[in-house]
């Protein structure tokens, strides 16, 4: 239930590396994967969603405030169910670390929500310049990782 492909992306790739250690009898030792890197398009803002109670002695103003409820509860289903952050990217981090691949996320949180068809010029510069300031101040490290691993990755071809 998420919009991150990370975790079919991981089964797929250890589901080859295991067939091919099977099927080669360890005549030719199957790849490694080098690391995972998922790219987010970035996390928007939290928003409070009010869920009020319901109460049969409200009449009119409690079927209203039901059906409010049930709205609230709809936009909650159908966040849970397109969410590319939270469950999803902890097991594919788990599922890289059992193999000792390097797992890496990068996705800044957002002032406001942006639409993936935004064309506004100023919504979008605002999101590039959130976006260098994450890469910055809070991943730094891990892009210096990557590149050292780039690095590496390239050496061991020449």
């Amino acid at each position: 239930m998420a919009n991150n492909p990370g975790v079919t992306l991981l089964l797929e790739v250890f589901k080859n590396i295991d067939f091919q250690a099977l099927s080669d009898k360890n005549e030719n030792p199957p790849p490694d994967l080098a690391f995972m890197l998922s790219l987010g398009t970035g996390k928007s803002p939290e928003v409070a969603v009010p869920i009020p109670e319901f109460s049969p002695e409200l009449g009119l103003q409690g079927i209203i405030q039901t059906v409010q409820s049930l709205n609230n509860l709809k936009s909650i289903l159908v966040e849970q169910l397109s969410t590319s952050d939270g469950q999803v990217v902890e097991i594919a981090r788990y599922m890289s670390h059992t193999r000792r691949v390097p797992y890496f996320r990068l996705t800044p949180s957002l002032n406001t929500d942006i639409q993936l068809d935004t064309v506004d010029n100023t919504l979008l510069i605002e999101m590039l310049w959130t976006t260098k300031e994450y890469i910055r101040e809070k991943c730094s490290t891990d892009v210096l990782s990557l590149l050292e691993l780039f690095s590496a990755f390239n050496r061991s071809n020449e």
